[in-house]
């Protein structure tokens, strides 16, 4: 589950983690969320010289949500125009259209 946090994270932050490890680190550890597993796993090692005062959120929320329908792997995603729709390519053979808020 760790891992499977990270994910989205990870991908948006692949050029910055070359040219400043230390700093995408801290700055990921410090505005995570409050009951995330990354957090609590790494708590101690928390920069103690930069706190978020306000507006750090409770869990991942709308960022990170499984998609449950398919047989096999996935291997294409793409959003709509609008970003409200999400459609997902399978080996299954299937293409489905999922809302992208609700996951449904």
């Amino acid at each position: 589950r760790c891992s499977y946090e990270s994910s989205p994270w990870l991908q948006v932050s692949g050029s910055g983690i070359q040219e400043a490890p230390m700093q995408v680190y801290y700055g990921a550890l410090v505005f995570t969320p409050e009951r995330s597993i990354v957090r609590r796993q790494f708590r101690r090692e928390m920069p103690k010289e930069v706190q978020v005062k306000s507006g750090l959120e409770e869990d991942w929320g709308p960022l990170l949500q499984t998609l449950e329908g398919h047989t096999d792997y996935v291997t294409n995603v793409a959003f709509s125009a609008a970003g409200d729709r999400l459609a997902s390519a399978s080996w299954d053979q299937t293409v489905r259209v999922w809302d992208a808020q609700t996951g449904q």
